[in-house]
């Protein structure tokens, strides 16, 4: 089993960290796995909106098609794989808290045999990437902020 849980903390508002996360068109600024993603339905962004996504891990370009099945503003946006070789759920949930706001990113799902073997090894790669993914986030909300000596 494939089982991530990985969280920062960034300093900025709930709001604007919130803002920049659930814009599919940020992802792939932060998101160093992401080689593409386009969303496949119209209207507002939210519940029940499909996206394709193409990702590179392991070696190889994977692709999926997610759905948004949770979306609260400013506290949490969840997905779950609707189409593709590996079926995960993930959630990426934001808490304010002393210096910022904590980012929890979580994702899980069931692999194949083989590849169930290697979860371990799968879920220290991962683990890893969102770590990078995390200080590559932080470091575009905090650089948007205005300086205190400002």
């Amino acid at each position: 089993m494939i089982k991530v849980d990985v969280s920062a903390v960034i300093d900025g508002p709930v709001e604007e960290v919130f803002s920049y996360v659930a814009r599919p068109e940020n992802a792939r600024d932060w998101d160093r796995g992401l080689v593409e993603m386009e969303v496949l339905t119209e209207g507002e962004f939210g519940v029940g909106t499909r996206m394709r996504e193409k990702r590179r891990g392991m070696g190889s370009t994977v692709e999926s098609i997610e759905e948004i099945v949770e979306y609260e503003p400013n506290r949490k946006l969840a997905w779950h794989t609707v189409e593709g070789s590996v079926i995960m759920d993930g959630s990426m949930t934001l808490e304010e808290v002393e210096g910022g706001v904590k980012a929890t990113f979580k994702m899980q799902g069931e692999l194949g045999f083989f590849s169930n073997l290697m979860s371990p090894l799968i879920n220290w790669m991962i683990a890893r990437e969102m770590r990078k993914n995390f200080r590559t986030l932080k470091s575009i909300i905090e650089d948007k902020q205005p300086s205190a000596a400002a």
